[in-house]
């Protein structure tokens, strides 16, 4: 398999076979000498060996992105309040508030009124909102509509110009080898034409975070053959957990999976 981006080629196959590979390249283009498995598209890579926990042997491709994370700090400082520091990070989500305004948060109403949806202790309500005819409107007596969480113009983020600059190369990185920052930088990704002071909080949190972690690195490994290998496609959502649109947000892997092989390939 050949992977041809610009000016970089990355040869995969049969060890016998890759010289000929190149040497049919070669025949068509002038390309300089090949060399081991390196620096490709900003990221690191490495091929090893490693035993397993039952003795068998995997070959193992490590993807290190540490120098281009730290790229993407650097990125947040030029961008972020003159005297930024870094903090320790072991989550790269802020803790939940749990205020996420009218919209969302339960009313404190018990019982006899509910404000939000005009519920009357007693009455027969069969619907939210309506004409002067509806059921609400009946029993409550007067037109109801649930209110809406009013923003601030004064609650605007003070890197609500340059944040799509920070998670965008970000982004690059989450996609390459880092799948854990995918979460919450798409979490952010929704808030750039409405950015507010806590998602200035949650950005610096999340820099925090790849700051804190920039050394980790994904690693894939393979000791099976290719017979007893099958691709394993998990997914999940969560329901209506954006605050104030309610939207949903899927999410999937999708990894080769053998006794022992456990190799990612997208997320």
């Amino acid at each position: 398999m050949l992977i041809i981006y610009v000016d970089d080629f990355k040869l995969a196959g049969p060890e016998e076979n890759s010289s000929k590979g190149w040497a049919l390249l070669r025949t068509k283009l002038n390309i300089g000498p090949e060399g081991p498995l390196g620096m490709y598209l900003g990221c690191n890579q490495k091929r090893e060996s490693m035993t397993l926990y039952d003795g068998a042997t995997a070959n193992i491709v490590i993807y290190d992105m540490e120098s281009f994370l730290a790229q993407c700090v650097e990125r947040y400082l030029q961008c972020a309040p003159t005297g930024t520091k870094m903090k320790r990070a072991s989550t790269p989500l802020l803790h939940d508030s749990g205020d996420f305004g009218p919209a969302r948060n339960p009313t404190e109403d018990v019982g006899a009124h509910c404000e939000w949806c005009g519920f009357v202790a007693g009455s027969t309500v069969s619907q939210v909102g309506g004409d002067s005819g509806s059921p609400i409107n009946a029993a409550a007596g007067t037109p109801s509509t649930v209110p809406k969480f009013i923003e601030k113009d004064d609650d605007r983020g003070q890197l609500a110009d340059s944040a799509s600059s920070v998670l965008m190369k970000v982004l690059y990185a989450a996609r390459m080898a880092r799948v854990d920052l995918l979460r919450p930088v798409q979490g952010l990704a929704k808030h750039f034409t409405k950015w507010k002071k806590r998602h200035d909080q949650e950005l610096y949190r999340l820099v925090c975070y790849i700051d804190t972690t920039k050394h980790k690195k994904m690693i894939g490994w393979v000791g099976n053959e290719l017979a007893d290998l099958q691709p394993h496609l998990f997914s999940d959502s969560d329901f209506a957990g954006a605050e104030g649109t309610q939207r949903s947000t899927s999410g999937v892997h999708l990894c080769l999976r053998g006794s022992h092989t456990c190799f990612p390939l997208s997320g």
